[in-house]
């Protein structure tokens, strides 16, 4: 049986969620972590919280595609673009509570996207679900 067979068989999809989610986070905190650093005005945080959450979109929608939810049936791109929808919703709360975090309550941008991050997870996971890769049921 091959890796991703057992994968697949082995696992209930909210673990492969949280797994693949969790890689995924690793390769957005990087990438948010060098928008930051290389956008040139002092209230960069929001700016490349939004910059990195976009890249971040299609990288998660391509992981979770591949390894979560496995999905084949359709093409990619029309996925892609009902992803950006469904992660829209999690946009607006983690981008307007980073936002908070850092500007109003001064706490620093590292530690906010933990907590912006956080915000958008569980609603990630039911819009990827029920609205990205069609599944109702577990």
């Amino acid at each position: 049986m091959s890796l991703l067979a057992q994968w697949s068989t082995g696992m209930g999809e909210k673990s492969r969620f949280i797994i693949v989610g969790g890689i995924g986070t690793i390769i957005a905190w990087a990438t948010y972590s060098i928008i930051y650093q290389i956008l040139p005005f002092h209230n960069r945080a929001i700016i490349a919280w939004i910059l990195g959450y976009v890249i971040a979109v299609f990288q998660q929608h391509s992981l979770h595609r591949r390894f979560t939810f496995f999905s084949t049936q359709e093409s990619f791109f029309p996925e892609l673009f009902r992803a950006y929808g469904a992660y829209s919703l999690g946009l607006i709360f983690s981008t307007g509570l980073h936002a908070h975090l850092t500007m109003n309550m001064l706490i620093h941008h590292q530690i906010s996207w933990v907590f912006s991050t956080g915000v958008s997870v569980i609603s990630n996971f039911v819009t990827l679900k029920l609205f990205v890769f069609n599944q109702s049921k577990d």
